[in-house]
Order: structure tokens, then sequence, then C-alpha cells
């Protein structure tokens, strides 16, 4: 947040506006969440299926998992959680526009 606030503060010289638009989500939201393990099962379970889920959904919700996996690995074995990776072919289709540019200067 240190380095946050360092860029917020550069770019706040030249332009207010823009600057604001630089503040991480982190910076508004300070809280703490207390969750029992069966949350964090569901959520792992529910927002760690790849094909489902945002991609920052999924990478939170395993590494909830996975912090939960460091602390009681026993309990850990009972969890659900999808450790798929993105396929790529999806990755691929989603951005051909930008092979299509490739080299070219857009305005």
């Amino acid at each position: 947040m240190e380095k946050c606030r360092e860029i917020y503060e550069e770019a706040r010289k030249s332009n207010s506006h823009v600057a604001e638009k630089l503040v991480p989500f982190g910076a508004n939201c300070r809280s703490l969440y207390s969750w029992q393990l069966d949350q964090v099962a569901y959520i792992s379970r529910l927002r760690g299926d790849i094909e489902k889920g945002n991609i920052s959904y999924v990478k939170m919700a395993r590494e909830m998992a996975e912090r939960v996996a460091e602390i009681m690995p026993e309990t850990y074995k009972f969890f659900k959680v999808d450790d798929r990776q993105y396929p790529a072919h999806l990755w691929k289709a989603g951005y051909g526009w930008y092979d299509s540019l490739e080299g070219e200067v857009v305005e």
C-alpha cells in the first residue's frame, strides 16, 4: 500500500482526477473476515471452479483453501477444491482480436 500511495501522490501532481483511479480497493476498504471452516470449504468449492468463476475469485478461493491446508492438513483432506487451470484454447479465443492487431498502432 505504501508503494501505491507513492504512485498516487506522483500522479496527483499532474492530474487529481486520474490519480483517483489509481487508488486500489484495499486502500478504501479495510476489514477482517472471520469464517468457519465449513464456510471456507463451501466458498473454495463454489468459487474455485475455473469453468464457472471469475479468475480473481478462483485465485482467492484457492488461496484460502491452501492456507487451511497449511494450518489444518487433516481437515483439508475433506475439502473439494478444483485445481484445474484455465484452458489455453479459451484464452486464445478470447483474445483473438489482439493477435489480429499485433504490430499495428491502434488509436
